[in-house]
Protein backbone atom coordinates (compact mmCIF):
# COMPACT_ATOMS: atom_id res chain seq x y z
CA UNK A 1 0.00 0.00 0.00
CA UNK A 2 1.27 3.50 -0.98
CA UNK A 3 1.27 6.04 1.89
CA UNK A 4 0.74 9.94 1.14
CA UNK A 5 2.79 11.05 4.20
CA UNK A 6 5.16 9.31 6.17
CA UNK A 7 7.73 9.90 9.19
CA UNK A 8 10.46 7.26 9.65
CA UNK A 9 12.33 7.14 12.32
CA UNK A 10 12.17 10.78 12.61
CA UNK A 11 14.07 12.89 15.42
CA UNK A 12 15.23 16.34 15.94
CA UNK A 13 16.61 18.51 18.73
CA UNK A 14 17.55 22.40 18.57
CA UNK A 15 20.99 22.72 18.47
CA UNK A 16 22.03 19.35 18.81
CA UNK A 17 21.15 19.44 22.43
CA UNK A 18 18.54 17.12 24.20
CA UNK A 19 16.37 15.75 22.01
CA UNK A 20 12.70 17.08 21.63
CA UNK A 21 11.54 13.68 19.54
CA UNK A 22 13.11 10.23 18.56
CA UNK A 23 12.37 7.74 16.40
CA UNK A 24 8.84 8.65 15.54
CA UNK A 25 7.46 6.90 12.87
CA UNK A 26 3.44 7.34 10.99
CA UNK A 27 2.08 6.75 7.68
CA UNK A 28 -0.81 8.72 6.72
CA UNK A 29 -3.25 7.38 3.52
CA UNK A 30 -5.42 9.47 1.50
CA UNK A 31 -8.45 10.44 3.57
CA UNK A 32 -7.01 9.83 6.88
CA UNK A 33 -7.18 12.24 9.65
CA UNK A 34 -4.26 12.03 12.51
CA UNK A 35 -5.09 13.76 15.46
CA UNK A 36 -2.02 14.10 17.42
CA UNK A 37 -2.65 15.01 21.77
CA UNK A 38 0.23 15.57 24.04
CA UNK A 39 0.76 17.74 27.12
CA UNK A 40 2.20 21.28 26.78
CA UNK A 41 5.98 21.10 25.80
CA UNK A 42 5.50 17.20 24.49
CA UNK A 43 7.20 18.56 21.23
CA UNK A 44 3.95 18.36 18.82
CA UNK A 45 4.22 21.68 17.23
CA UNK A 46 8.06 20.99 16.27
CA UNK A 47 7.23 17.42 14.82
CA UNK A 48 4.52 19.48 12.76
CA UNK A 49 7.19 21.89 11.50
CA UNK A 50 9.56 19.04 10.58
CA UNK A 51 6.46 17.24 8.57
CA UNK A 52 6.10 20.07 5.90
CA UNK A 53 10.28 20.90 6.24
CA UNK A 54 9.86 23.99 8.21
CA UNK A 55 12.78 22.72 10.18
CA UNK A 56 15.01 19.41 9.12
CA UNK A 57 15.06 16.04 11.30
CA UNK A 58 18.34 15.32 12.79
CA UNK A 59 17.80 11.87 11.67
CA UNK A 60 15.16 9.75 9.85
CA UNK A 61 12.98 10.87 6.84
CA UNK A 62 9.61 12.41 6.36
CA UNK A 63 8.47 11.04 2.66
CA UNK A 64 5.93 12.68 0.92
CA UNK A 65 4.53 10.30 -2.15
CA UNK A 66 7.50 8.24 -1.34
CA UNK A 67 9.90 11.23 -1.90
CA UNK A 68 12.12 12.50 0.81
CA UNK A 69 11.44 16.05 1.25
CA UNK A 70 14.54 17.13 1.82
CA UNK A 71 15.33 16.35 -1.79
CA UNK A 72 12.25 18.95 -2.24
CA UNK A 73 11.74 22.36 -3.27
CA UNK A 74 9.70 24.83 -0.41
CA UNK A 75 7.39 25.43 -3.37
CA UNK A 76 6.64 21.61 -4.28
CA UNK A 77 6.53 20.59 -0.63
CA UNK A 78 3.90 23.66 -0.69
CA UNK A 79 1.82 22.88 -3.40
CA UNK A 80 1.04 19.02 -1.92
CA UNK A 81 1.44 20.33 1.71
CA UNK A 82 -1.02 23.04 3.04
CA UNK A 83 0.01 23.89 6.69
CA UNK A 84 -2.03 26.83 9.54
CA UNK A 85 0.29 27.70 12.59
CA UNK A 86 -1.13 28.13 15.93
CA UNK A 87 -0.93 32.01 15.48
CA UNK A 88 -1.48 33.61 12.20
CA UNK A 89 -2.21 37.61 13.10
CA UNK A 90 -1.85 39.99 10.13
CA UNK A 91 -1.09 43.80 11.27
CA UNK A 92 -1.94 44.85 7.27
CA UNK A 93 -5.10 45.41 6.90
CA UNK A 94 -5.18 42.68 3.50
CA UNK A 95 -8.87 41.81 2.28
CA UNK A 96 -10.18 38.10 2.62
CA UNK A 97 -9.78 37.18 -0.82
CA UNK A 98 -6.47 38.77 -0.91
CA UNK A 99 -5.54 36.24 1.98
CA UNK A 100 -7.09 33.44 0.53
CA UNK A 101 -5.29 34.45 -3.13
CA UNK A 102 -2.06 34.17 -0.72
CA UNK A 103 -2.20 30.72 -0.75
CA UNK A 104 -2.60 30.46 -4.88
CA UNK A 105 2.40 31.70 -4.18
CA UNK A 106 2.99 27.87 -5.22
CA UNK A 107 0.91 28.18 -7.97
CA UNK A 108 2.33 31.94 -9.21
CA UNK A 109 5.71 32.47 -11.09
CA UNK A 110 8.12 35.15 -9.48
CA UNK A 111 7.01 38.97 -10.40
CA UNK A 112 3.35 37.38 -11.57
CA UNK A 113 0.30 38.48 -11.06
CA UNK A 114 -2.47 36.02 -9.65
CA UNK A 115 -4.22 34.93 -13.06
CA UNK A 116 -8.28 35.03 -13.55
CA UNK A 117 -7.86 31.13 -12.71
CA UNK A 118 -6.50 31.52 -9.18
CA UNK A 119 -8.94 34.32 -8.31
CA UNK A 120 -11.66 31.34 -9.31
CA UNK A 121 -10.00 28.88 -7.26
CA UNK A 122 -9.69 31.13 -4.04
CA UNK A 123 -13.26 32.37 -4.50
CA UNK A 124 -14.52 29.21 -4.73
CA UNK A 125 -12.63 28.06 -1.24
CA UNK A 126 -14.57 30.86 0.09
CA UNK A 127 -17.75 29.60 -1.45
CA UNK A 128 -16.73 25.73 -0.05
CA UNK A 129 -15.94 27.49 3.91
CA UNK A 130 -19.51 29.72 3.03
CA UNK A 131 -17.66 33.12 4.23
CA UNK A 132 -17.57 34.40 0.63
CA UNK A 133 -19.80 37.60 1.69
CA UNK A 134 -16.66 38.42 3.77
CA UNK A 135 -14.57 38.41 0.48
CA UNK A 136 -14.07 42.28 0.92
CA UNK A 137 -13.72 42.29 4.32
CA UNK A 138 -10.01 43.68 5.98
CA UNK A 139 -8.93 40.19 7.25
CA UNK A 140 -7.67 42.25 10.40
CA UNK A 141 -11.65 43.55 11.31
CA UNK A 142 -12.98 40.06 11.21
CA UNK A 143 -13.47 37.66 14.56
CA UNK A 144 -10.70 34.85 15.07
CA UNK A 145 -13.24 32.42 14.26
CA UNK A 146 -13.48 33.87 11.19
CA UNK A 147 -9.97 34.24 10.90
CA UNK A 148 -9.55 30.35 11.27
CA UNK A 149 -12.17 30.02 8.07
CA UNK A 150 -10.17 32.27 5.97
CA UNK A 151 -6.79 30.81 6.68
CA UNK A 152 -8.42 27.30 5.98
CA UNK A 153 -9.39 28.81 2.83
CA UNK A 154 -6.70 30.12 1.89
CA UNK A 155 -4.77 26.77 2.39
CA UNK A 156 -7.44 24.97 0.44
CA UNK A 157 -6.36 27.59 -2.62
CA UNK A 158 -3.05 25.76 -2.26
CA UNK A 159 -4.52 22.22 -3.62
CA UNK A 160 -2.63 20.06 -1.21
CA UNK A 161 -3.08 16.73 -0.71
CA UNK A 162 -1.88 17.23 3.06
CA UNK A 163 -3.56 19.57 5.34
CA UNK A 164 -1.25 20.71 8.77
CA UNK A 165 -3.46 22.09 11.13
CA UNK A 166 -1.28 22.93 14.77
CA UNK A 167 -4.16 23.31 17.60
CA UNK A 168 -7.14 24.87 14.92
CA UNK A 169 -9.43 25.17 17.74
CA UNK A 170 -7.14 26.35 20.66
CA UNK A 171 -8.15 29.90 20.58
CA UNK A 172 -12.06 29.66 19.17
CA UNK A 173 -15.13 29.87 21.26
CA UNK A 174 -17.45 26.59 22.00
CA UNK A 175 -18.99 27.02 18.56
CA UNK A 176 -16.52 27.60 16.02
CA UNK A 177 -14.50 24.84 17.59
CA UNK A 178 -17.23 22.42 16.48
CA UNK A 179 -17.46 24.66 13.33
CA UNK A 180 -14.07 24.00 12.51
CA UNK A 181 -14.34 20.28 13.62
CA UNK A 182 -16.88 20.14 10.75
CA UNK A 183 -15.15 21.51 8.29
CA UNK A 184 -12.12 18.98 8.89
CA UNK A 185 -13.85 16.07 8.74
CA UNK A 186 -15.68 17.10 5.61
CA UNK A 187 -12.32 17.36 3.88
CA UNK A 188 -11.26 14.61 5.36
CA UNK A 189 -14.43 12.63 3.14
CA UNK A 190 -13.36 14.60 -0.09
CA UNK A 191 -9.84 13.13 -0.45
CA UNK A 192 -7.77 15.26 1.93
CA UNK A 193 -5.50 14.01 4.50
CA UNK A 194 -5.04 15.88 7.76
CA UNK A 195 -2.99 15.45 10.87
CA UNK A 196 -3.70 18.01 13.62
CA UNK A 197 -2.30 18.59 17.08
CA UNK A 198 -4.86 19.12 20.06
CA UNK A 199 -5.23 19.39 23.57
CA UNK A 200 -8.96 17.86 23.90
CA UNK A 201 -9.14 14.48 23.76
CA UNK A 202 -12.73 14.80 23.11
CA UNK A 203 -12.28 16.34 19.81
CA UNK A 204 -10.25 13.59 18.49
CA UNK A 205 -13.55 11.68 19.02
CA UNK A 206 -15.30 13.71 16.31
CA UNK A 207 -13.12 14.32 13.96
CA UNK A 208 -10.53 11.64 14.02
CA UNK A 209 -9.89 8.13 12.33
CA UNK A 210 -6.32 8.09 14.31
CA UNK A 211 -4.90 9.09 17.42
CA UNK A 212 -1.27 9.47 18.80
CA UNK A 213 0.09 9.87 22.02
CA UNK A 214 2.90 12.21 22.63
CA UNK A 215 5.02 11.82 25.50
CA UNK A 216 8.53 11.47 26.36
CA UNK A 217 10.21 12.16 23.31
CA UNK A 218 7.76 9.74 21.74
CA UNK A 219 4.79 8.26 20.68
CA UNK A 220 3.40 5.81 23.64
CA UNK A 221 0.53 4.58 21.80
CA UNK A 222 -1.20 5.30 18.50
CA UNK A 223 -4.67 3.70 16.90
CA UNK A 224 -7.94 4.52 16.52
CA UNK A 225 -9.61 7.16 19.41
CA UNK A 226 -11.75 4.46 20.58
CA UNK A 227 -8.69 2.05 21.37
CA UNK A 228 -6.24 4.47 22.41
CA UNK A 229 -8.14 7.26 24.27
CA UNK A 230 -8.43 5.66 27.81
CA UNK A 231 -8.45 6.34 31.26
CA UNK A 232 -5.19 4.57 31.84
CA UNK A 233 -3.34 6.69 29.00
CA UNK A 234 -4.87 9.76 29.55
CA UNK A 235 -4.00 9.68 33.02
CA UNK A 236 -0.40 8.85 31.83
CA UNK A 237 -0.24 11.96 29.20
CA UNK A 238 -1.81 14.27 31.51
CA UNK A 239 -1.64 13.41 35.21
CA UNK A 240 -5.13 13.12 35.71
CA UNK A 241 -8.11 11.33 36.29
CA UNK A 242 -10.56 11.01 33.43
CA UNK A 243 -13.78 9.21 33.07
CA UNK A 244 -14.46 7.65 29.18
CA UNK A 245 -18.29 7.58 28.75
CA UNK A 246 -21.04 6.97 25.91
CA UNK A 247 -23.23 9.68 24.89
CA UNK A 248 -25.81 9.05 22.44
CA UNK A 249 -23.87 7.57 18.99
CA UNK A 250 -19.45 8.57 20.40
CA UNK A 251 -17.52 8.48 23.46
CA UNK A 252 -16.45 11.56 25.29
CA UNK A 253 -13.96 12.02 27.73
CA UNK A 254 -14.67 13.93 31.10
CA UNK A 255 -11.98 15.03 33.39
CA UNK A 256 -12.67 14.50 37.50
CA UNK A 257 -11.89 16.73 39.78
Amino acid sequence: MSYLLEMIEGTFSYNKQENIFEKISFKLKKGDVLCILGANGAGKTTLLKCLNGLIRLDSGKVALNGINIQGLKASTIAKSMGYIPQMHNSTFPFTVLDVVLMGRAPHIDTFSSPSTRDIKIAKKSLKDLKIYHMKDKAYTEISGGEQQLVFIARVLAQEPEVLILDEPTSHLDFGNQIRTLSIIDQLAKKGLSIIMSSHFPDHAFLSAKKVALMKGKSLIDMGSPEKVINEKNMKKVYGIDVKIIDIMDRKACIALK
